[in-house]
C-alpha cells in the first residue's frame, strides 16, 4: 500500500492483460482535455489491437503499473507505463495518466516512482517524456524535478535518470515517494519469501 497526499491509501501493481476492461473504462471516462495531454491527438476510443497492446506487457521492455482505490478497484486511479528505446535499450519513453478525478493528489509522483523503481531493476537508466508546451501542470512539475530538457516539433521531451545518486534532487517529495515504493517493495518480497519457507 501506498499513500497520496492526503493519506487515502492506494494500491499500486503490475497491469496485466486482465485489465483490459479497466483500462477501456478508464479511458472512456477520461476528460477531452486528458485524453490530447496523454495522446497528443482527440483520441475518441481505444480499439482492441490498442488495448492489447497497453495491457499485454512484459515487464522489462514495456512496463506498466497501475494505481487502485482499494475500495473501488474499477475502473482505476491511473497508469504508468514505459517502453524502451530501440536504438537505445537502457532508455526508454515514458507516461502518465491520471484520472481526472485524481489528478493533483499526488498520484502521478507516485506513478513516476513505480516507474523510476522498475526501471532501476530492469537497467533501464533513463526515462524520457514528451510533455505538450501548453501542459502547465507537468512542465512546472519536471521542471521542480530537475529534469533535463530538449524542445521537439511536438513539444518538450524531458529526461529523468533512473539512478539514484543523479536523480531528482529537487525534489523532496519526490525522493519521499521512491522511498515509500522501494520500502513497499521490500516489504512485499519479504512476505513472500516468508510464505515460501
Amino acid at each position: 500500500m501506498l499513500s497520496l497526499d492526503d493519506g487515502r491509501a492506494v494500491v499500486a501493481r503490475p497491469v496485466a492483460p486482465a485489465d483490459r476492461e479497466r483500462l477501456r473504462t478508464g479511458f472512456d471516462q477520461l476528460s477531452t482535455r486528458s485524453r490530447q495531454l496523454r495522446f497528443f491527438a482527440p483520441v475518441a476510443q481505444l480499439s482492441e489491437a490498442e488495448l492489447r497492446y497497453l495491457t499485454d506487457v512484459d515487464q522489462v521492455h514495456h512496463a506498466a503499473w497501475g494505481l487502485l482505490d482499494p475500495d473501488d478497484a474499477t475502473p482505476g486511479i491511473g497508469i504508468g507505463r514505459f517502453v524502451r528505446l530501440p536504438d537505445k535499450p537502457d532508455a526508454a519513453e515514458f507516461s502518465l495518466t491520471v484520472a481526472d478525478a485524481w489528478q493533483g493528489t499526488g498520484a502521478g509522483r507516485l506513478l513516476l516512482a513505480l516507474l523510476l523503481a522498475h526501471a532501476r531493476r530492469v537497467d533501464v537508466r533513463m526515462l524520457c517524456g514528451l510533455v505538450e508546451r501548453d501542459n502547465d501542470r507537468v512542465l512546472r512539475w519536471m521542471q521542480r524535478l530537475g529534469a533535463s530538457s530538449r524542445a521537439s516539433a511536438d513539444g518538450l521531451v524531458f529526461r529523468l535518470p533512473t539512478d539514484p545518486d543523479e536523480q531528482l534532487a529537487g525534489s523532496a517529495s519526490m525522493a519521499d515517494a521512491l522511498q515509500a515504493v522501494e520500502s513497499a517493495w521490500a516489504m512485499a518480497e519479504a512476505q513472500s519469501s516468508q510464505n515460501e519457507a
